[in-house]
């Protein structure tokens, strides 16, 4: 009886099913470890640690028979897999979640060691070991082991990031100025910013030269008033024999 698929209101698999007379043909599991980026001889090993892990051995079991709906019928060892249960076969004598493989606990030390080859640092070091193997809590593992390392924490970057220097409020406008050269769409330009109101004064500048940028001090000190201290990054406008025109004012860098 024919049926518009608009009055069927679920899919039946049964309508794509074979006839009769074919044979059906058995369900064989397709080998993921042929597509694992670890040697052969690495697998061997693994696969014999596996033998010998009493917890992997209760994993394979519970895979293989089935898991329970409810995890607190799961036993207590395997309990930490319960939560991904879907992602775990066993092929070969190995346990994968996904494609990454299940390290029993005698390899894990070494396979900590392996991964932190080179002292590549935290994250490129779970980066390497989260695309290949897996245990439950290997993050943490992973970090505790590069935090403990000697040739890191002898070695490694020391620098630390500099905390940021605030200035102190002046106590009159133009008390305190900040200078500073700057580049916009091919322009070279001058902005002067007074500490106190935050106002500040933009000029185009011709010559990148300091007796340009004098030039244009001259005016803003003449309408507003000769600050104090005067900001600067000590570039090349501001340290040259120019700066005889600053000599009165207390320049910082």
């Amino acid at each position: 009886m024919h049926m518009p698929g608009t009055q069927i209101p679920i899919s039946d698999a049964l309508s794509r099913a074979p006839t009769k007379d074919e044979e059906a043909q058995p369900f064989e599991e397709v080998c993921n470890l042929s597509l694992i980026d670890v040697p052969d001889h690495r697998l061997n090993e693994i696969r014999g640690a596996t033998q010998k892990d009493e917890t992997l051995k209760c994993l394979m079991d519970t895979i293989s028979n089935g898991w329970p709906e409810d995890k607190n019928q799961v036993h207590a060892c395997v309990l930490p897999y319960f939560p991904f249960r879907d992602e775990l076969t066993v092929q070969d004598g190995i346990t994968l979640r996904g494609e990454r493989v299940v390290i029993p606990h005698s390899l894990r030390l070494d396979m900590k060691m392996k991964v932190h080859s080179g002292h590549p640092g935290i994250n490129a070091s779970l980066r390497r070991a989260r695309e290949r193997i897996y245990w439950p809590g290997m993050s943490k593992d992973k970090r505790n082991y590069v935090e403990t390392c000697d040739t890191c924490a002898t070695y490694g970057t020391k620098q630390a990031a500099q905390a940021l220097q605030m200035h102190e409020v002046p106590s009159r406008p133009w008390e305190k100025v900040g200078a500073d050269l700057f580049s916009f769409k091919g322009r070279q330009h001058l902005i002067t910013v007074d500490y106190y109101s935050q106002f500040f004064e933009l000029d185009h500048l011709p010559e990148t030269t300091s007796r340009e940028v004098i030039y244009k001090l001259k005016h803003h000190f003449s309408r507003h008033g000769i600050p104090d201290t005067l900001i600067s990054d000590k570039g090349p406008q501001f340290s040259s024999a120019d700066k005889k025109f600053c000599s009165n004012l207390v320049v910082q860098t």
